[in-house]
């Protein structure tokens, strides 16, 4: 065969570089979006700094190069909601999804401007978030870019009657929806944080009390009560994600008994509860069946302003193809549960339309809790039927396909046992209450915590305890670090200086993906927030038991 030769590539040069970067700026200024790349912090008020802006940004704002460039984004960003849009930025860069929201923004000389805002992560090779690109569009062009889809998908123009310059009533209820998810994820975050120490410290408390003791009584309580506003904030989360159901085999009697608790509770209406004693398991996300009966319970007090008796039952049945198609469902194993008041009832002509998006009779609804409740059962492969009549009452009734066998007994966080261990524990953490509930739980353990609040305290410590010869076991270390560096930006350079490094990421923002995603960068584990000193405990000990220490 004949010798082939093979020529070397080369780095290109500095003068080449120089051409291609030129090529790029002059490319993204002739688009018609307007287009601005954000440093990767601080994700604070009032947010990190503009570092590019293209052409097009620039005519839509109305205002010069000078006046964006090192300038942070709340220059643009409705102050109102910053807030909440700085705390989606994390969620956007450890999930990589774009993010989408019609805001109002600010503009030159005072002007106000309704505009579509993209947000997209720009990580480097190491999958290491570096910037975030947001590209802005105007409503009215928003709307045709979408009606462009449309076409080229084949599907009908979205429908508006707004003018030229006014937004349609559903792009500004979209808009809202957009902005209360964004509210609820920061809310859900700093919740967690909250509610970590809260959950933390009860976990010691039980550990101090007798079983016997009045306190220990108090304790379970408030720690059961805090397992449901950890359920709330998961609906919170999402809420602000539209994640995808994450089905698991559930003990319905306990997720019904705890939905008729929490709300119910100081409400002036009495809930008669009637379940069968060998109910079915279901396979369901708790989190989202909890919704529902809220939602239907809530619903029954609302409609007794006077009070009165709500009664809750579930049961077995045995549904066959005839009664099948009647519901619209396949034949087989259910758990029927029912909500049914003694109040106002609904008028006949509202029947069918209660299940609609945006359709209310409350002053103060919005038309989403039934529709909700129906799409969330749909999903599960339910059906969700309703029966009312007026000044007598409501049954909303509930199928949900059964696993044919008594409902599965979930091991729940405070029955878990404490696990001790020894080592040094680093734990970083911007809330100085979580800091300082987790080094109680860690001593408690017999561990020796030691703690940082960023991600370059962290690495400096972790770095001179690695050089003294007296290295960290664990770093437990929080994703979410506000300023220059995040949790896991301050991981891989620990990772640098110490490739056998064994951390567990924590996060109130954490998904079903997390841990694989997580686990894939190089984390020992993940221990989702809000976390008890019994979930702490379970997570070093499966990692040290890993190391074998």
């Amino acid at each position: 065969m004949p010798e082939v030769s093979v020529r070397q590539k080369s780095s290109p040069p500095i003068e080449q570089i120089r051409t291609i970067n030129h090529h790029l700026r002059v490319a993204i200024d002739r688009v018609s979006d307007g287009v601005l790349i954000l440093e990767a912090d601080p994700l604070s008020m009032p947010g990190p700094r503009i570092v590019f802006a293209n052409i097009a940004a620039r005519k839509i704002t109305g205002f010069d190069l000078e006046d964006l460039l090192g300038q942070p984004i709340g220059v643009l960003y409705d102050n109102a909601k910053l807030r909440g849009f700085l705390a989606r930025l994390p969620a956007v860069s450890q999930t990589g999804k774009t993010y989408q929201i019609e805001v109002a923004t600010s503009c030159e000389g005072g002007a106000v401007k309704a505009l579509r805002w993209t947000v997209t992560a720009m990580r480097d090779h190491r999958d290491v978030t570096q910037n975030f690109m947001v590209t802005i569009l105007p409503e009215k062009l928003s709307r045709l870019a979408a009606e462009a889809e449309a076409a080229r998908a084949g599907r009908p123009a979205p429908a508006t009657e707004a003018g030229p310059n006014e937004m349609s009533s559903a792009q500004i209820h979209s808009s809202k929806m957009e902005s209360l998810a964004l509210v609820a994820s920061g809310i859900a975050h700093d919740f967690n944080n909250i509610l970590t120490t809260i959950m933390a410290n009860l976990s010691l408390a039980r550990l101090e009390t007798s079983i016997q003791s009045e306190a220990r009584l108090h304790i379970e309580e408030a720690t059961e009560a805090s397992e449901g506003a950890k359920g709330l904030i998961k609906q919170l989360l999402s809420f602000a994600r539209g994640t995808e159901l994450v089905k698991r085999e559930t003990d319905l009697a306990r997720l019904i008994n705890e939905a008729v608790r929490l709300s119910t509770y100081g409400a002036n209406v009495k809930c008669e509860s009637h379940l069968a004693p060998n109910l079915w398991g279901a396979n369901v996300d708790g989190t989202q069946i909890t919704q529902v009966l809220n939602n239907l319970l809530i619903n029954a007090r609302q409609a007794m302003p006077s009070g009165g008796v709500i009664q809750v039952s579930a049961e077995n049945v045995e549904i066959g193809s005839e009664a099948g198609a009647a519901l619209d469902l396949d034949a087989g194993q259910y758990v029927a549960v029912s909500v049914r008041d003694r109040g106002v009832g609904i008028a006949p002509e509202n029947l069918r339309k209660i299940f609609d998006p945006f359709f209310t009779t409350k002053k103060e609804g919005t038309g989403l809790g039934l529709a909700t409740c129906f799409s969330l059962i749909r999903k599960h492969l339910g059906t969700i039927t309703v029966r009312s009549k007026l000044n007598a009452g409501t049954e909303f009734r509930i199928y949900l396909p059964a696993t044919g066998r008594s409902g599965h007994r979930e091991t729940r966080e405070g029955s878990k046992r404490m696990i001790s261990g020894q080592g040094t524990v680093l734990v970083v953490d911007d809330q100085e209450c979580v800091l300082a509930v987790s080094a109680a739980i860690l001593a408690k353990l017999g561990y020796e915590p030691v703690t940082a609040t960023s991600g370059q305290e962290a690495i400096d410590f972790y770095t001179e305890r690695l050089r003294s010869g007296e290295p960290v076991s664990v770093v437990l270390m929080d994703m979410t670090l506000p300023g220059g560096m995040s949790g896991a930006d301050a991981f891989d350079e620990i990772r640098k200086v110490d490739p056998d490094v064994r951390a567990i990421a924590t996060s109130g923002y954490f998904d079903e993906e997390s841990r694989e995603q997580h686990e894939a960068r190089g984390f020992a584990g993940i221990l989702p927030k809000p976390y008890s000193a019994e979930a702490l405990s379970q997570a070093l000990h499966e990692v040290m038991e890993a190391v074998g220490v």
